[in-house]
């Protein structure tokens, strides 16, 4: 099922309305920091995911700088298509996560309760105490703060080590490095390598302790 919505052009350029929408918020508020004037200051993206269909703007992620001499400072508005800088498009990675796994009856009666707190809105579901979005200084203290509840040790209690889980396991689940280096968004394969050495290395470690149990 996934596989045909996320090929459904018609999906994509009701992201790209929605973001849109979201930049000419973001625009009409100017800068954040002076309050100046903001000029289109898009950049483009090799995004990867998205139907090959669609126009070469659904390559470009919508931003904005400020045009007050002395400010010129970046005001990129929040995306429903992009995952901050990655080169794969936020509805692929998303999407497929969500319709092949599902939300469970809990996750979806918890995330209706939180919707009627949030309200509907465009934007950000998960806010700060400031109905902002929250920021990557945040989400490394609450990963530190969580990460010890749950006994993590001390120097994994950080927000890469997600990645580093993830694509382990795509590894170890037999998914190919160049698959997982797509999925992961590394620019260079042998960063994705280090991963498969590790995965190697632990398969060779079962399979020495499965011998020694069968002898």
């Amino acid at each position: 099922m996934y596989q045909s919505v996320l090929a459904d052009v018609r999906l994509f350029e009701l992201l790209g309305r929605i973001d849109q929408d979201l930049a000419g918020v973001v625009q009409g508020k100017g800068c954040g920091r002076c309050g100046g004037r903001l000029d289109r200051a898009d950049y483009a993206r090799k995004p990867r995911g998205m139907p090959v269909e669609l126009g070469t703007e659904h390559a470009v992620r919508r931003s904005f700088c400020c045009a007050a001499e002395g400010c010129r400072r970046r005001n990129t508005p929040p995306s429903v298509r992009f995952l901050g800088r990655r080169v794969y498009v936020g509805a692929a990675i998303i999407g497929i996560t969500a319709l092949r796994a599902g939300a469970r009856r809990d996750e979806a009666r918890a995330l209706r309760a939180w919707l009627k707190v949030r309200g509907s809105a465009p934007g950000v579901i998960f806010q700060s105490q400031q109905r902002r979005p929250i920021s990557r200084e945040m989400l490394h203290r609450l990963m530190k703060r969580y990460g010890a509840a749950a006994g993590i040790p001390e120097k994994l209690r950080h927000s890469h080590v997600l990645k580093h889980c993830c694509a382990t396991h795509l590894l170890s689940k037999g998914f190919g490095v160049e698959r997982v280096q797509d999925w992961i968004g590394h620019a260079n394969i042998q960063s994705t390598m280090e991963y498969a050495k590790v995965t190697n290395a632990r398969r060779d470690d079962m399979a020495q302790q499965l011998k020694e149990t069968w002898r």
